[in-house]
C-alpha cells in the first residue's frame, strides 16, 4: 500500500522482463512488505539480492524465492522523473 501510494511511486515503471538493478517487490502475505534488487550473475543465474531478518543479505533465486514463502508482486525499473 504505502509504494503504491507514494508519489515516488510515478518514477517507477512496473516491467514484466526484470533486469539488471530492477526493484523486486514482494509480499509473503496479502500485501507487499519487502523489496529486493534484481541480479543477473549470468543467464542461467538469476534472482533477487535483499535482507532477511537473522540471515543478513542473500541471493536467492525465483525457487528459492518460492520455499522461503515469498511471491513476486512486481518488477519496477527506475525511470527518474516524469515531468
Amino acid at each position: 500500500m504505502t509504494f503504491r501510494d507514494h508519489p515516488e511511486r510515478k518514477r517507477w515503471q512496473l516491467t514484466d522482463t526484470p533486469e539488471q538493478g530492477d526493484a523486486v517487490l514482494m509480499r509473503q502475505s496479502r500485501h507487499p512488505i519487502h523489496v529486493g534488487i534484481w541480479i543477473t550473475i549470468s543467464p542461467s543465474e538469476q534472482g533477487v539480492l535483499h535482507c532477511v531478518k537473522g540471515n543478513g543479505v542473500v541471493f536467492q533465486n525465483m525457487a528459492s524465492l518460492k520455499l522461503a514463502g515469498w511471491q513476486i508482486e512486481g518488477f519496477y525499473r527506475f525511470q527518474g522523473d516524469t515531468r
